[in-house]
């Protein structure tokens, strides 16, 4: 077996320790109610299974966790460490599908196929990744400390890096680096740097800055209108003040959202 019985229960104390302090509530109360970590430990033994070559047992099992928990999880995926899974189920993760550590799904995520047929290979070998057998995959592969957000949907061979946060109901068909983000359907894979301000911002952002060229260049043309006609006071010059950044477009470009 890939881990043993002790391994496997140090892993669930500290997933539930992890609900725990997430969710402010008592260890022995997550233990006994939360249904994620429920799916979580028979996802455990039935991993166990299937790497023992119990694979029927195994899918026996999967299929009575999908039904009591609503969690579909295949027992031939790995799902890394301490990974916490949220309440409300819905949540699909396929056969080759490969989770890193410390990662978040919420409900209704999705990790499927697409559509390509892959060879058996020992999942030991897959969790490594050897450059020989990326070509072969056809599910996702999540790296540590990924954040699915409920509802998104990860389709085929695609390569999700370390620190990756995939929004609500985004579809992800293509790799997202580390610290990525990914958005929206078709999914945008934005950079962290990209992510504040957002698209619409840098938009507005651009045209408020012309604006604020535009102001200056009038008062420069009106200040010198007024000497031309002597209609100014000599000790008054352009008030910069009159012109520049706008507050409320600022706060936008800060992230504060439309």
């Amino acid at each position: 077996m890939k881990a043993g019985f002790g391994e496997i229960w140090a892993d669930l104390v500290a997933t539930a320790e992890r609900h725990a302090e997430r969710q402010r509530r008592p260890v022995p109360e997550i233990a006994m109610l939360e249904p994620g970590l429920h799916a979580l430990a028979r996802y455990r033994l039935a991993n166990a299974l299937w790497l023992a070559g119990w694979r029927n047992l195994a899918r026996f099992l999967a299929g009575w966790t999908r039904r009591a928990t609503g969690f579909d999880l295949h027992p031939g995926a790995r799902i890394g460490a301490r990974c916490l899974l949220l309440a409300g189920g819905g949540v699909v993760v396929g056969e080759a599908v490969v989770i890193g550590d410390d990662c978040l799904i919420e409900p209704g995520v999705m990790l499927v196929t697409g559509g390509l047929a892959m060879p058996e290979a020992d999942l030991a070998v897959l969790a490594g990744l050897p450059a020989g057998l990326g070509a072969q995959r056809s599910h996702p592969t999540v790296g540590r400390r990924v954040v699915l957000e409920a509802g998104a949907l990860l389709v085929g061979d695609v390569f999700l890096g370390d620190d990756v946060r995939v929004l609500a109901g985004a579809v992800v068909t293509r790799d997202v680096p580390d610290g990525g983000i990914a958005l929206g359907s078709p999914g945008r894979v934005l950079t962290r740097p990209q992510a504040r301000p957002d698209p619409d911002a840098r938009a507005i952002q651009a045209l408020a800055e012309r604006l604020y060229k535009l102001e200056e260049q009038v008062q420069i043309v009106s200040f010198a209108a007024q000497r031309q006609t002597g209609a100014h006071e000599p000790w008054r010059t352009r008030n910069p003040e009159a012109y520049g950044p706008i507050p409320a477009v600022e706060e936008l470009i800060d992230g504060a959202g439309i």
